[in-house]
């Protein structure tokens, strides 16, 4: 017994019969495995249409996120010639994002808990967030998830911001932003039919030492908070100067280089580390989206081609070069890619660029010269919150 070992077997496709084959040195074991269905109702297989480039796609599966749901949405995961391999089930989220940590995975499982998840697919550790609902993201700063949530029976939502120890299971508030932008938060006005307050709706945070860098939809807006767990302060925003207009923040404002249109509800701003500390870069999916629906008087003059919920030309991969020194942002790189007025994602994958379109109900994969891959479209009522990919190494490894 004690050569007995104990794996995970992943990468069977659903609802059909497999068969698996191992061989241990000269002798091979061969065994039929019928799978059970999915729980819902998505595409086996999804179209791929091959681009203009010739070079390979990353090795991987897309994660699909958020399938026409907020809760009880689960996690699809695709190989390249798009394929379904495996279906993460939820209880009550769509997750935003899975977090890897050594061997162990680490998502939603439903809006006020977190899973960590072992190599073998079984559940380590249930993570309870209290009062708290999370939306959005969650990044992994050391021994801690740091996660966009709402307060259970706040007057407002998608503004505050936890940490959840993973040793002890603390949770703790550490950035309300109405204490850091009050003059913006007094600047909106509750829509009819609205119960709670979305006044800046933040929507992907991303890390860089002991700040944090965060996108927040509603207004348009790039905010830097610095060291957000001991003493949050707003460092700088990015924006185009008429969403200030009637602050005092125009100090915050960093100093645009160059002819470009600012983004608009832009999605997965991600930091990626440059020649300094000072002088880094920002990516993220401008969706070019003009909307702001707690400010219904905002005027999107500056913002030229922006589209509407149903309509647009285009979105884009914006990358930004930040240089703290200057206080200057500049656009390094851009690309067009399928409109998506809401929800979306991108993500370097190696040399590669990973897109999810979201409204377009695509993803599709670039190389360095921002040439087309492959693309994959899905069946969908709406769209998928998010599509990354992700190498899985601790199952595959």
């Amino acid at each position: 017994m004690g050569d007995n070992k104990e794996y995970q077997l992943v990468g069977f496709i659903p609802g059909e019969t497999n068969t698996l084959s191992i061989t241990n040195g000269n002798i091979t074991f061969e065994t039929e495995i019928t799978t059970p269905e999915i729980e819902d109702d998505i595409d086996i297989q999804v179209e791929k249409t091959d681009g203009d480039s010739n070079n390979e796609l990353t090795d991987g599966l897309y994660t699909v996120l958020g399938h026409d749901k907020n809760y009880e949405a689960n996690i699809y995961l695709y190989d390249n010639e798009g394929i379904l391999r495996n279906e993460l089930v939820l209880n009550d989220y769509r997750a935003d994002r899975i977090i890897f940590d050594g061997d162990d995975m680490y998502y939603p499982y439903e809006s006020r808990g977190i899973m960590k998840v072992n190599s073998l697919g079984k559940i380590a550790r249930m993570y309870d967030l209290g009062k708290y609902r999370m939306h959005h993201d969650m990044i992994l700063d050391g021994n801690k998830l740091v996660i966009l949530v709402d307060e259970v029976g706040s007057d407002t939502k998608e503004d505050v911001i936890i940490t959840l120890d993973l040793e002890s299971g603390d949770v703790k508030e550490v950035v309300d932003m109405k204490d850091l932008l009050p003059e913006l938060y007094e600047k909106a006005i509750l829509p009819e039919d609205n119960e709670t307050l979305d006044w800046i709706h933040l929507n992907c945070l991303t890390l860089k030492g002991d700040d944090l860098i965060l996108s927040a939809r509603e207004i348009s807006t790039i905010v830097y908070v610095s060291d957000y767990e001991t003493n949050p302060t707003i460092k700088y925003l990015i924006t185009d100067e008429s969403m200030l207009d009637g602050t005092s923040y125009d100090d915050l404002l960093y100093d645009k280089i160059g002819d470009f249109v600012d983004t608009a509800g832009q999605h997965s701003v991600t930091y990626i580390p440059g020649e300094s500390d000072s002088e880094y870069y920002l990516i993220m999916f401008n969706n070019n989206y003009g909307s702001i629906v707690t400010r219904p008087d905002f005027e999107w003059t500056n913002y030229p081609g922006v589209g509407s919920y149903e309509e647009g030309d285009t979105s884009y991969f914006y990358m930004y070069k930040i240089n703290e020194d200057d206080k200057t942002y500049e656009l390094e790189d851009s690309l067009e890619i399928p409109y998506s007025s809401i929800v979306s994602s991108v993500q370097f994958v190696d040399d590669n660029l990973v897109v999810g379109s979201g409204m377009d109900n695509s993803f599709g994969e670039y190389d360095e010269d921002g040439n087309l891959i492959s693309q994959f479209r899905y069946e969908a009522k709406k769209y998928a919150y998010r599509v990354f990919k992700y190498s899985f190494d601790n199952w595959f490894n």
